[in-house]
């Protein structure tokens, strides 16, 4: 097996395209490749890894390794239930509050670990034991709702993987009844059970699980109004629009909201010029855009600290007018903190800690909870008149 060469997993579903009219330029650096002995996976790892590999030599992100491949955890388990949960559900008209919760979740972040279910759940207040979480997850699993996933690697690195959980077909169209909106195909899976060496790349989930800890993080701090995955920004004189991994809306206090976009880098074969082009691409859109439109900050999501150097320089060179905030894999898995947010100090040759502190836990400013709180109804009763 071997990474995909023709997607780009940088935030995008689609192979990036050069922006028409610029010119792609090369490195600002002489990019090194690791050399063997310092390969973390050994001798026996695929040939083509070096590239890929993060500077230092290190081990990829739980959510960054290129060569991972889907499998379905039972994948026959509720397949038969989905439809007769589905028509119940039509009958009585009746979800419960959780079901409500899960539906919503899915079908804005398509899909989501158990740790991020339970923290989604919580919002602004989350107990340590998740086991609650844990046997609703099991009982919509047995209804035919959710079907499960993790995956498989031929890298050696020591972790377990979590479960995955997305939407059936059956969920996808209850999701659509209660909120009346379309999701696309990709929001729902067919639990199958692959052919040896058939099952699907990860790249992509790994692009929506990583981003989805942040999203996660956010409720848990109770600070996310809104979270748009994939938004259409439009390029003037383009045939095409750009679509950052997800846009956020957070709140600070009471009137004061800010705007972020999301980028992720996950390593694949000839990622230095396909990051020229997607930062090309970014800066495009954001010039687009009026001063009220544009986020911000941008935070890019990368597989690892010593890979943020090299992302700064290409950011400083191909998207100089984008503000840009930097964290990785295990610093969003630890929760977000004074820690999380970084960015590469030139003059100092290292890394700096950049964090909000609007977005930190225990911040003086209304929350998302209270923000909506004050939205109070003041309807007119028909039946008064």
């Amino acid at each position: 097996m071997s990474a995909n060469p023709g997607l780009l997993t940088f935030g995008s579903e689609q192979p990036e395209r050069p922006v028409r009219g610029v010119t792609p330029s090369p490195p600002a650096f002489a990019f090194q490749i690791v050399p063997p002995e310092r390969n973390p996976y050994g001798q026996d790892a695929p040939n083509d890894i070096e590239e890929m590999l993060l500077p230092d030599g290190s081990q990829f992100g739980l959510f960054s390794d290129p060569y991972a491949q889907q499998v379905f955890v039972k994948a026959n388990e509720g397949v038969r239930n989905g439809q007769y949960w589905f028509n119940e559900k039509l009958a009585d008209g009746h979800f419960r509050e959780k079901e409500i919760k899960l539906l919503d979740l899915l079908s804005t972040i398509r899909i989501a670990t158990r740790s991020q279910i339970h923290r989604a759940f919580n919002q602004g207040d989350v107990p340590d034991d998740d086991r609650s979480t844990a046997e609703f997850i099991k009982k919509c699993r047995r209804n035919g709702i959710i079907c499960a996933f993790s995956w498989i690697s031929p890298l050696q690195d020591g972790r377990k993987k979590p479960f995955v959980y997305a939407l059936t077909q059956a969920g996808a169209k209850a999701a659509e009844l209660v909120f009346q909106k379309k999701l696309p195909d990709k929001f729902w899976l067919q639990p199958i059970v692959f052919p040896p060496g058939r099952s699907p790349s990860m790249d992509v989930f790994f692009l929506d699980l990583i981003a989805n800890e942040l999203y996660s993080e956010l409720v848990r701090i109770d600070r996310l109004l809104e979270w748009t995955r994939r938004p259409t920004i439009k390029i003037p004189n383009s045939q095409s629009n750009h679509y950052p991994y997800a846009s956020f809306k957070i709140i600070k206090d009471k009137n004061d909201f800010k705007l972020f976009w999301i980028e992720v880098f996950r390593p694949t074969r000839d990622w230095v010029n396909k990051v020229v082009t997607r930062f090309q691409r970014t800066q495009l859109a954001y010039n687009a855009l009026q001063e009220y439109q544009r986020p911000s900050r941008i935070i890019m999501i990368a597989d690892g600290d010593s890979r943020v150097k090299i992302l700064s320089e290409l950011a400083q060179k191909f998207m100089p007018s984008v503000e840009i905030r930097f964290t990785t894999d295990e610093r969003i898995l630890s929760g977000i903190g004074p820690d999380t947010f970084i960015s590469y100090n030139f003059e100092k040759e290292q890394l700096i800690r950049r964090s909000f502190p609007y977005l930190k836990p225990g911040f003086g400013g209304m929350t998302a909870s209270e923000y909506y709180a004050s939205l109070q109804p003041n309807f007119e009763d028909d039946e008064d008149l």
